[in-house]
């Protein structure tokens, strides 16, 4: 699928990466240029309250232990994706820098769930179905001077209940293969208005 500029793959190369419910599940790498710094989008990154303006599978956010300055494990929850009840999903999240300026994000489905129980009881949504970051990454490296970014973001997840059937999987693979252009795009209407200068809450 290409759109504006953008690039969606699904599912991986033969012989690459893992299989999940016989295969069903695919995973997605999108691709496109932002017109920002890699340091101004990963502001953005940090901030929880920011997170559904350009997520929109991700209406709810909180830390739950933060494990270094870099590393933190954080539940998070969707609200209705089509006929699927909302998912929740605590995952692991670490950002680094390189040395040529690359930012990078990783996130991994974590075992710690019961730590979210707490998260869970005061959700939105009053009961959710777990769901599991299997894969995920944001990768924004430098080009032209860095005055933009090379933008990628890949996901395989593993959305539990019955959207783990054969019909439930297409359409969730439906919704993994437009997602991230909707994240995109809103990528980029937040770096136009400069979204990371937005107060904090309560400021």
């Amino acid at each position: 699928v290409g759109h504006l500029g953008e690039d969606v793959w699904g599912n991986w190369p033969d012989g690459v990466g893992p299989e999940l419910g016989g295969g069903r599940l695919e995973a997605t790498m999108a691709r496109a240029v932002i017109d920002a710094s890699p340091e101004d989008i990963f502001k953005m990154f940090g901030r929880n309250d920011l997170v559904p303006e350009y997520n929109e599978y991700c209406q709810e956010l909180e830390d739950i232990v933060v494990l270094d300055a870099d590393t933190k494990v954080t539940w998070g929850a969707t609200g209705r994706v089509g006929p699927f009840a909302p998912r929740d999903f605590v995952t692991r999240c670490h950002t680094t820098v390189m040395e040529d300026g690359t930012h990078l994000a990783a996130n991994l489905a974590e075992s710690l769930s019961h730590l979210a129980e707490g998260c869970r009881n005061n959700g939105k949504s009053g009961t959710y179905c777990r769901m599991e970051v299997l894969i995920g990454g944001t990768i924004a490296r430098p080009i032209e001077g860095g005055a933009k970014s090379e933008y990628t973001i890949l996901c395989l997840t593993n959305p539990g209940g019955a959207a783990d059937t054969p019909i439930g999987s297409a359409l969730m693979n439906k919704v993994a293969a437009t997602g991230p252009i909707v994240h995109i795009n809103q990528i980029r209407k937040m770096v136009a208005s400069k979204r990371w200068t937005k107060p904090l809450p309560g400021q």
